[in-house]
């Protein structure tokens, strides 16, 4: 786990060198989407996509966390810690949406992109 994350909840993220602790956070590192490819001679290979990596979470939102500054994270850092203990860690990641905040869980969930992303 990086140094200085607190886990409450399933796990945190380190997002511009602030931390936020999530009920849910789901990394996926990227890599390619294949699919096959057929005509009239039958199944010919695959077509390869590449899929960029993505981390959808949502967020405890606490009196210190801005939705409004999450909504404007671009090109930054972000570190997961899970709390099974794997981390994963984002580079160039930005948000892809406005954060969606509901006042009745006291939760945020926001989407992040990124251009690279790995398992550490």
């Amino acid at each position: 786990m990086p140094e200085g994350i607190t886990l409450a909840g399933r796990g945190s993220l380190r997002a511009d060198g602030k931390v936020y602790n999530c009920t849910k956070i789901d990394p996926a590192i990227g890599n390619e989407k294949r699919e096959k490819l057929s005509g009239l001679g039958g199944v010919a290979g695959d077509k390869v996509t590449p899929v960029a990596p993505k981390c959808d979470a949502t967020i405890i939102v606490t009196p210190d966390v801005s939705v409004a500054a999450l909504g404007l994270l671009q090109n930054i850092v972000l570190e997961v810690s899970m709390a099974d203990g794997r981390n994963y860690v984002f580079i160039g990641a930005s948000v892809t949406e406005p954060p969606k905040h509901s006042a009745t869980d006291g939760t945020c969930d926001v989407s992040f992109e990124a251009l690279a992303g790995m398992e550490v």
